[in-house]
């Protein structure tokens, strides 16, 4: 073996971060500049290298950037001329990160809208993925379309507010929209109706628009002087003062206030 290759035997190799989802390998060339150098990769778990490069003298430094952001890349070097080669350096490890993350939207239910995002990139219609730099923060907002209703969102947010998300790695959101139904009440008598969720008041409101879909239990509560007398339609009857609507179209329910005088009369 020739003197310049025990010497680059000694090599030293690193490897540095980029800023992309890259890694650099670096090493210490000890042949006055003589040799070329082979440069072998492996991803873990995987134990075989492959040759990924080959470098012309006085290179120091190879950037590879077929690399997978978030995995361990392993690399090594070997020096060698038209005669000879030396041996394998070390290994040297590092994970490849990525500058951006991408922000992804999906839209569900029966209803429209939009979902935009602050800073702009996600206009979902058309655009429903963005990349944004690693750790920034963006906030998400969900429009509904006429006749439609926000119900929520799932996946890295929840709740019906503006969806804020931060991170280093793929992050995905789901914005529901739901189509408006109408319930209405229709009474006789005296009394009041209300409804959980709130919306309808009767007496003041007695239609009210929910998601379609939502369940919607309406209250009768009788004034002095007469009684609950019982419910009609949307799937309500029975005498108890509480009644649960499904919503899967618009919905009439009525119900029924009676003078006691009057019942007692007709007993």
């Amino acid at each position: 073996m020739t003197r310049f290759c025990a010497t680059i035997a000694l090599l030293t190799l690193g490897c540095i971060p980029a800023a992309a989802a890259e890694l650099t390998v670096a090493w210490t060339d000890n042949s006055s500049g003589m040799a070329s150098f082979r440069v072998e990769r492996r991803v873990v778990p995987d134990l075989a290298f492959t040759q990924i490069a080959d470098v012309p003298a006085r290179t120091t430094a190879y950037r590879d950037t077929a690399v997978v952001a978030g995995a361990t890349h392993c690399y090594r070097v070997k020096a060698y001329d038209f005669t000879s080669e030396s041996a394998y350096s070390g290994e040297a490890c590092a994970s490849a990160v990525a500058s951006t993350y991408t922000l992804t939207v999906g839209k569900t239910g029966t209803g429209g809208g939009v979902v935009s995002s602050q800073p702009a990139g996600i206009l979902c219609g058309t655009a429903c993925a963005a990349s944004f730099a690693n750790g920034s923060v963006v906030t998400v907002v969900a429009t509904p379309a006429a006749g439609s209703i926000f119900s929520g969102w799932s996946g890295s947010c929840t709740g019906t507010g503006p969806c804020t998300v931060a991170g280093n790695a793929s992050i995905s959101v789901r914005a529901q929209f739901s189509t408006l139904v109408g319930l209405s009440v229709a009474r006789s008598g005296s009394g009041t109706v209300t409804s959980t969720p709130s919306g309808i008041l009767c007496g003041s409101s007695c239609q009210r628009t929910f998601a379609n879909g939502s369940q919607v239990t309406l209250t009768a509560t009788p004034v002095n002087g007469f009684r609950f007398a019982g419910w009609s339609g949307g799937g309500c009857s029975g005498l108890s003062s509480t009644c649960t609507v499904r919503l899967s179209g618009s919905t009439v329910v009525s119900a029924i206030f009676q003078n006691r005088g009057a019942g007692s009369k007709s007993r």
